[in-house]
């Protein structure tokens, strides 16, 4: 009996959770995203969409963004989004997103603050730089190497759990993209900051 204890104790610590569903993500497509305000950088980001199939046969179309914000004054900080759609009757109907989050080596969102988004069916993770440094340093970076994703679209119900495959040969503008901007927009901020008189 003890031992069985110990096997199960040791699984679960392996697993993480217990309560994941794993699912399969298909069709992964990365987009580079960049925003500017009169030519100047204020946000540059990562999409990322693909198909889910749950083991119930749930087929949920699944998008979601990285987004590094260098905006005019302020501290720079991460947006994540994440949204959700379901085939139903040949119809992709809107889900509402409950919990999301992201795991990438030993970095996580899980200290990010989570608000509902705009249209009260997606899901935000914020944090900025003073709170959340390995974020904001590293976590765009790593993101071509892969990701764990875990998301929620109903509370009393499993999360789906899936990994987002690696950056492959067709994806490499885009982190050439994604590099020159978060560049830019940093080094624009830092020029900013450094040109702004003593108090």
């Amino acid at each position: 009996m003890r031992q069985l204890i110990s096997s199960s104790l040791f699984t679960i610590m392996l697993c993480g959770t217990a309560s994941a569903e794993s699912v399969d993500i298909l069709n992964v497509e990365y987009k580079p995203l960049i925003n500017t305000t009169a030519g100047r950088i204020d946000m540059c980001g990562l999409h990322f969409s693909g198909i889910i199939r749950t083991l119930d046969s749930r087929l949920i179309g699944l998008q979601g963004s990285v987004n590094s914000s260098y905006a005019a004054g302020k501290v720079p900080g991460v947006l994540i989004k994440f949204s959700a759609r379901e085939l139903v009757s040949n119809q992709l109907v809107p889900r509402k997103v409950h919990y999301g989050g992201i795991r990438i080596g030993k970095i996580s969102t899980k200290a990010m603050a989570a608000v509902p988004g705009d249209d009260g069916m997606s899901l935000l993770l914020i944090t900025d730089m003073l709170k959340s440094p390995d974020i904001i340093g590293d976590f765009a970076s790593m993101f071509p190497i892969g990701a764990l994703v875990s998301v929620s679209l109903d509370p009393t119900k499993s999360d789906y759990a899936f990994h987002l495959p690696p950056f492959g040969d067709k994806d490499i503008s885009t982190i050439k993209e994604l590099a020159d901007c978060n560049n830019e927009g940093m080094s624009t901020l830092i020029k900013e900051i450094e040109a702004e008189p003593e108090q």
